[in-house]
């Protein structure tokens, strides 16, 4: 807030800040007028205001992370203020991005970024329905270690989303098999925009995820790009592992060159109960 501005709204009142003297219920009624958005950005005015916002039950948010010391809110460049004024208890549905990981960064830089990002993550453990960049698992994959047992489960997350925003990056396997591991109750995972193997192999998987053994029920890519022998890998974790699995689904471009004989090999993993579809 324009300290110029600030200095004439106090005084206005006599020097005084009446607005943050009102009671609760009457600011927080003030505040579900606002954009979500715009609601946690109050959480910098003063000490009144820093836990205010959290009384409120915000269903969704759009997590811009661009720079490694910055959060960006929605797609607008707020003011600078630290990820542990961003706790988010009562989150339905969030949507995770990262703008402009570039390897012009140093070392420390994408690690910092990598910690922030999982902090975040760490701040909003009880979503239900989480979308993800898949240059968001890239900016993960820059931390020195991805230990499961040192960031917070998402135990209520049921719905997640992996996209590509206008850059086409790669997928890294092993930031995306942590979430997975971080998520024992996940129903459904979605690549809305494909799904881009190129150059990330999937290692011998020494441990499931627990939502392949006993909750993952829908699991659809729209497009593969990449080699086919690592999507045999993937797939097959996932139809070979996912016990409760209903509804498997991929759509595979006509110039995809391996296309029939990928989905004569994963047809052969489906079990009796499970829609397949290799279209």
């Amino acid at each position: 807030m324009d300290s110029s501005k600030s200095k004439i709204q106090a005084d206005d009142f006599g020097g005084r800040d009446r607005i943050s003297g009102l009671p609760d219920e009457i600011l927080l009624h003030i505040l579900s007028y606002l954009f979500t958005k715009d609601i946690i950005v109050t959480s910098s005015l003063s000490s009144r205001w820093k836990s205010l916002w959290k009384l409120l039950s915000i269903s969704n948010f759009d997590f811009d992370l661009r720079q490694a010391d910055t959060l960006s809110l929605g797609s607008v460049q707020r003011e600078r203020f630290e990820l542990y004024d961003c706790v988010v208890p009562s989150l339905a549905e969030a949507h995770i991005r990262i703008g402009g990981v570039t390897y012009d960064y140093s070392q420390t830089l994408l690690q910092k970024l990598a910690r922030n990002t999982l902090e975040l993550l760490d701040r909003i453990c009880n979503v239900k329905s989480l979308q993800l960049t898949a240059n968001t698992l890239e900016a993960i994959s820059h931390a020195e270690k991805l230990n499961v047992d040192r960031h917070q489960a998402f135990n209520n997350l049921t719905h997640l989303t992996v996209s590509y925003g206008l850059t086409y990056y790669s997928f890294d396997v092993v930031a995306f098999m942590h979430i997975l591991h971080k998520s024992p109750n996940l129903q459904s995972l979605n690549f809305p925009t494909g799904l881009n193997l190129d150059g990330h192999i999937l290692q011998e998987v020494a441990h499931v995820p627990l939502c392949l053994k006993r909750s993952l029920k829908k699991f659809s890519i729209s497009q593969l790009k990449g080699k086919e022998e690592d999507h045999r890998r993937f797939l097959k974790l996932i139809l070979t592992n996912a016990n409760v699995l209903d509804y498997f689904s991929v759509h595979c471009s006509t110039k995809y060159p391996e296309k029939k004989m990928l989905d004569e090999y994963l047809s052969g993993f489906v079990r009796s109960n499970c829609v397949y579809r290799f279209v």
